[in-house]
């Protein structure tokens, strides 16, 4: 694995930045607002050098997520939402006076993003049932298929999904023309949003590294240390309450650099991406993002003074199931690297006694998403 770190003059354009701060400043605008809009240009040219960056590797897909935040397969389950609960769900979200995610504000956003927002009002209003009704049971029969995590990356699994296509192009198959990675350099996933209840002894059992008896688990591979096996408790899978909009990946060789240097947003990162944010229905998706809130100590750590202990507590508690899909990951990475190597790269996960110096540091007190 290579990890590179960029400082702030090793990305986007301190001139433009210190132009947009001086305009924001004739403007009159509030600290905490331009700020943010000054985060928010500082993460698009962020994320856009770096899409860029992949791509003149000689890279393909790109997942455009948080480090709160975790891509599973999404199996199909007993509490899946309906397909017109679906649709509701769809029609609640843009009743809400085109309110948009606890990030960005209406009066914020870009005229792009107004008008993607007002498109998607118009296209859920006119949501044919029968035409989603056969949509979905090809996407029903794929999620029916689909590896349980460990079993296979979700790379193998896109090459896989290519090659079964390939292979049923002429066969009267309902999945055969589904293959949503190749129709499109741009896949929205969906979010699902996790509280932080604490797990049962039986719900940690499930995630406990499994070692010969001669063998000692000691507190490095605990699952109380790693968010995707201690918070299992999810809300309302397909609804966009705590939710939101989903998180993309981009096939970036398939787009051009000229493109992928527009970036606009994680949500919607380029005009290829021919969805909007209320097209993606949860029964649709093949992958899905498990976004974490964490615990107190881990959330506060970010010196965001939207981060409160109000907000914090009144997510803290939700639930509408619990979610076992992402709990093999740790067993299957201690089986493929080894224990004692899986002992030394995990080693400090969990710890968030130095976070808050770190992002102190970085100097930005809005870092992140909320």
């Amino acid at each position: 694995m290579n990890i590179v770190e960029w400082s702030d003059e090793e990305y986007g354009s301190q001139k433009r930045r210190k132009k947009r701060q001086e305009k924001l400043t004739r403007k009159g605008k509030p600290v905490d607002r331009m700020a943010h809009q000054l985060l928010m240009m500082r993460q698009r040219q962020f994320y856009s050098d770096c899409v860029v960056s992949f791509k003149q590797q000689g890279l393909s897909w790109v997942f455009l997520t948080d480090t709160d935040e975790y891509v599973v397969f999404n199996q199909v389950h007993e509490d899946d939402p309906t397909k017109m609960e679906e649709i509701a769900f769809a029609r609640d979200v843009l009743a809400k006076d085109n309110s948009t995610s606890a990030t960005i504000k209406w009066e914020d956003m870009d005229p792009f993003q107004k008008e993607r927002i007002k498109q998607s009002v118009q296209k859920v209003k006119e949501v044919d049932k029968e035409s989603f009704d056969s949509v979905g049971e090809g996407y029903l029969k794929l999620r029916q298929r689909l590896p349980n995590i460990g079993e296979r990356t979700v790379m193998d699994y896109i090459q896989r999904v290519k090659l079964q296509r390939d292979q049923q192009q002429h066969r009267d198959d309902s999945t055969a023309l589904l293959s949503p990675f190749e129709d499109d350099p741009c896949h929205i996933m969906p979010r699902l949003f996790h509280s932080s209840i604490e797990p049962s002894s039986e719900e940690l059992s499930r995630a406990t590294v499994n070692v010969d008896e001669n063998e000692n688990i000691d507190n490095v591979l605990s699952p109380m240390n790693f968010d995707t096996l201690r918070y299992l408790h999810s809300v309302s899978k397909g609804a966009y309450d705590y939710n939101t909009f989903g998180k993309t990946a981009l096939d970036v060789s398939r787009i051009s650099e000229d493109d992928l240097a527009k970036f606009r947003g994680v949500h919607r990162p380029i005009a290829q991406c021919r969805k909007a944010y209320t097209d993606v229905y949860y029964s649709q998706a093949l992958l899905r993002v498990n976004h974490y809130l964490g615990s107190w100590e881990a959330y506060s750590a970010k010196a965001d003074k939207r981060r409160t202990r109000e907000k914090y507590d009144e997510r803290s508690g939700l639930s509408a199931g619990v979610m076992y899909d992402a709990q093999p990951w740790l067993n299957a990475f201690v089986k493929d690297v080894g224990l004692e190597n899986a002992r030394h790269l995990l080693q400090g996960v969990g710890d968030y006694s130095e976070l808050s110096k770190v992002y102190a540091d970085a100097g930005s007190s809005d870092i992140g998403d909320t």
